[in-house]
């Protein structure tokens, strides 16, 4: 999604915009805190919060215009999430799309949301965002809704071979089993890490190859086999061998999990089943390679070949590099930085126009 607005990390340059927002009376009156900060209450909080490393406080602008604010604090496993949009600009979608900006950018974490029962508008909002109704909770006699989103770290797709899901017992797992479904623009809304087609018999789209690491499984010899999954179990077969492919629709796909399966005895249906387990297993230790290491197992695309953000500018030489050390920095809840003895350049918002970059410095003592 291109967002129509800046949508970046806040800095000291917000202060004021921040606080004009805080003293407004829906916000007021839709918060857990109801009494507002003063103006030197304010400046502490807020210098406090943009530098925590338990706390994301994102802004956004239309041009000059101050639009809003999202607030992610950590809370144990959970970040709490928080939004807050000018009265001026309220109806316009930007609720949305912001939030939908910050969840792009959080999709590893677990977010959670408590929202003021009587406000319905902002509970819809969260619910068209994919959270959860997660119960009430009382704060000071007053009622709020509990929401939680966990990160749909997999897409799991199958056709009616498959039907019915191979990790239920995951929370991170989204299924898709109508062609239909299966759309660019829904993985986008989900944004997932990994999507497996269990068993597919479809065309997939090229812009899902493209913009998603996909893993495919087949019942046949690679690259791929020309046997269907039915037949391969009605011929003289006493095993099959079930592949999942990686990179699938890139340059080069590689095959790098590989079990065989006795299709010897039992009937159709429990082959599918047995096959099925199998399929989980490999998925279940793909996905176990993400969780451990931080980055998938198999083959890597080549936004897994990036390196993490490099926050000191000192080692870049490069405009265009430093260019992008900021905005990679940025989406990764970073500040690039230069430092000479101890004082400490951060920087934040840069933009590229004529082989000019411009950017917001911070400067302080460290």
């Amino acid at each position: 999604m291109k967002n129509k607005f800046e949508i970046r990390l806040a800095d000291a340059s917000d202060t004021k915009n921040v606080f004009d927002l805080s003293q407004d009376k829906t916000v007021r009156k839709d918060s857990i805190h109801r009494v507002a900060f003063s103006w030197k209450e304010h400046l502490k909080w807020f210098s406090s919060r943009i530098k925590a490393d338990d706390c994301l406080f994102y802004v956004a602008y239309e041009e000059d215009n101050f639009l809003g604010y999202v607030r992610l604090d950590r809370e144990k496993e959970f970040w709490n999430v928080s939004i807050h949009i000018k009265p001026s600009e309220r109806g316009r979608g930007i609720a949305k799309e912001f939030l939908f900006e910050v969840r792009r950018q959080n999709r590893d974490k677990k977010l959670s949301a408590l929202i003021k029962n009587s406000n319905e508008d902002i509970y819809a909002l969260f619910l068209r965002s994919d959270f959860k109704f997660d119960g009430f909770k009382y704060v000071d006699g007053e009622k709020y809704r509990k929401m939680k989103l966990f990160p749909k770290n997999v897409i799991v797709i199958s056709d009616e071979v498959f039907k019915g899901g191979v990790l239920y017992e995951r929370q991170d797992v989204v299924y898709i089993e109508e062609n239909d479904e299966l759309a660019p623009e829904n993985l986008f809304r989900i944004n997932p890490k990994f999507v497996f087609f269990a068993y597919w018999s479809y065309k997939i789209p090229k812009g899902i190859c493209e913009n998603f690491d996909c893993v495919v499984f087949t019942v046949d010899d690679v690259p791929f086999g020309e046997s269907s999954f039915s037949n391969l179990i009605q011929s003289d077969a006493k095993q099959i061998k079930i592949s999942a492919i990686g990179n699938f629709g890139r340059a080069s796909a590689s095959e790098y999990a590989v079990k065989y399966l006795d299709i010897s005895r039992g009937d159709e249906s429990q082959i599918c089943k047995r096959t099925e387990k199998i399929i989980a297993k490999i998925i279940n230790e793909l996905i176990a390679g993400i969780d451990a290491a931080g980055q998938k197992s198999g083959p890597k695309s080549k936004k897994e070949r990036k390196k993490e953000p490099q926050s000191n500018l000192d080692e870049i030489m490069n405009v265009g590099q430093i260019f992008e050390s900021i905005k990679a920095c940025e989406e990764s809840g970073k500040r690039a930085f230069l430092q000479n003895g101890n004082i400490k350049f951060e920087f934040n918002s840069a933009k590229m126009k004529d082989g000019k970059l411009t950017a917001k410095v911070e400067i302080r003592e460290v």
